[in-house]
């Protein structure tokens, strides 16, 4: 019974998305079970803990970087492109209220 089980045909995958996942997860538990065979990573004195001496990352923008924001960042990019979401690219504000509100409290002035 060459492609048949149970009396039906077998099927197969044909949805693009679910392939990709499928053989995504078969590379990474490939990987995981060498990286396994490799035995019990404790006893390898592999790199544990760190502190960050450098004076030039202490005082970037980079130090400041902190876990929560680049999971942020990862959200945002699982969104997709941006530029395709229709977000407003250009506004003229034309309430003469808010004209004459932000004109005077945005007015620069030179201290006497």
């Amino acid at each position: 019974m060459d492609g048949v089980r149970g009396g039906r045909g077998v099927a197969s995958e044909t949805d693009p998305v679910w392939t990709a996942v499928s053989n995504t997860i078969a590379a990474e538990a490939a990987h995981g079970q060498t990286a396994y065979g490799w035995g019990n990573h404790a006893d390898h004195g592999y790199l544990t803990d760190y502190t960050e001496t450098d004076p030039r990352f202490a005082t970037s923008v980079a130090a400041r970087v902190s876990g929560a924001a680049t999971g942020r960042w990862e959200t945002a990019y699982g969104w997709g492109n941006h530029a395709a979401g229709g977000y407003l690219t250009g506004f003229t504000e034309t309430d003469p209220h808010w004209a004459a509100v932000s004109t005077r409290s945005s007015t620069p002035t030179t201290p006497g």
